[in-house]
């Protein structure tokens, strides 16, 4: 499975062009754009969301006190930032040990895995659902991390015989911004969509974080939608 992500950047060493890439772009310039990408999207939406998410938990799982405790908000707010920094430590050890196109793609897989998990956890006696999500968050930090030096170096190597490299390369890294955008947008659409429903029973809430945290493994898919385009 994970070679479809590798499938998905295009050969540099097949392309039509020869020493130096033309200025004008092409079909290739866009896809890898998309493929490697989508990792940058993923992982600013992923760590932005929980901020907007952290609100409707409250509501519906601290229905007294309309918010969670410190201790609460902050491991599940910096549960995937320090899975993050594990993540580009571990993942650039391997990349550089067993190869970069080998490991990429392993990352987008444990963040997509670790976000379907994150939107299935529920209340027990024995883990509470913050338990559940701080552990389920820290596994998506690391596959967020490990995303970010696989995905740079690929970039930089795979567009450094291309005159747009500077453009391509800030195209990639915008894919951030427009995480941290979408993030929003999901969040006030679906909190839109279910206002009346969430007048009438707050705990309606509980099926709108899911849906915004479910919403970020959907740029996972992006390397193999690029793969069939």
């Amino acid at each position: 499975v994970r070679q479809r992500y590798t499938d998905a950047i295009p050969n540099r060493e097949t392309s039509t062009t020869t020493t130096k890439w033309t200025a004008k772009w092409n079909w290739s310039d866009i896809r890898a754009c998309l493929v490697t990408g989508a990792g940058f999207f993923m992982a600013a939406y992923d760590l932005f969301a929980m901020n907007l998410v952290s609100l409707m938990l409250a509501y519906v799982y601290r229905s007294k006190q309309k918010e969670l405790t410190e201790n609460e908000e902050l491991r599940l707010k910096v549960s995937a930032q320090i899975g993050a920094i594990i993540g580009q430590v571990l993942f650039g050890y391997l990349a550089d040990r067993y190869g970069r196109k080998r490991m990429y793609g392993l990352e987008l897989m444990l963040s997509i895995g670790a976000t379907i998990s994150s939107i299935l956890v529920g209340d027990s006696p024995t883990v509470t659902i913050f338990g559940s999500l701080i552990f389920y968050r820290f596994i998506l930090g690391i596959g967020v991390g490990g995303d970010y030096p696989l995905s740079a170096v690929i970039t930089a190597e795979y567009f450094s015989q291309s005159e747009n490299r500077g453009t391509l390369m800030a195209v990639v890294f915008a894919q951030q911004g427009l995480g941290i955008l979408c993030a929003a947008l999901v969040s006030t659409s679906m909190l839109a969509a279910f206002r009346s429903s969430i007048d009438k029973n707050p705990n309606s809430l509980d099926y709108v974080w899911r849906l915004v945290l479910g919403f970020g493994a959907i740029p996972g898919g992006e390397p193999e939608m690029a793969k069939k385009i």
